[in-house]
């Protein structure tokens, strides 16, 4: 999904995530937020803000709690 020259870190994560969840791609979104154990990132306050947000906009509240549930 990511390219290996392109760094990534919780910032670039975070960035990334809210602009596509802006932009009602939540589902790319969703597979980022997946993807980016892998690269060492850990989720903040604002990847998980603007993920339920997203997810509460298109009346996906099984998706909220689970990421809820999650950061629990």
């Amino acid at each position: 999904m990511f390219r290996e020259d392109c760094p990534l870190d919780e910032t670039t994560v975070s960035i990334l995530i809210d602009s596509l969840c802006r932009n009602g791609l939540v589902d790319l979104a969703t597979a980022v937020f997946e993807q980016m154990s892998k690269y060492g990132c850990t989720p903040n306050s604002m990847i998980c803000n603007s993920l339920v947000n997203s997810f509460s906009e298109q009346g996906r509240g099984d998706e909220t709690l689970k990421l809820l549930n999650s950061m629990s």
